[in-house]
């Protein structure tokens, strides 16, 4: 669902009539509302919205801890392993073998 409020907050202009996805959460050209102008581009914008969203920067520095693991973490903040795991590194974490092996130097609390 944050994935998705990503789009409407920040491509609105480009959603018409809508979206439609497969079961497996997939916009198809066979479908109904199939939408070419959203690429991956905004797929991308919208993934991080929502791990900006649901994994905010100042919670993630309050429960990151070296040798916690990633799969500890993602059960603590109730988020998947890998969404998990991305967010860490795009925060500048170091992860090895799965588990945090070395912080950012210099982290903002800003989320």
């Amino acid at each position: 669902m944050a994935h998705e409020l990503g789009h409407y907050l920040m491509h609105a202009h480009l959603i018409g009539d809508g979206v439609d996805d497969s079961t497996a959460y997939r916009s198809v050209p066979e479908g109904r509302f199939y939408n070419s102008l959203i690429t991956s581009v905004e797929e991308t914008q919208a993934n991080q919205f929502a791990s900006r969203l649901l994994l905010p920067k100042s919670v993630i520095i309050q429960k990151a801890h070296i040798g916690t693991t990633v799969k500890e973490l993602s059960v603590l903040l109730q988020a998947s392993i890998r969404a998990t795991e991305i967010r860490l590194k795009g925060l500048g974490y170091t992860i090895e073998d799965g588990k945090i092996s070395g912080k950012p130097e210099l982290v903002e609390i800003i989320v």
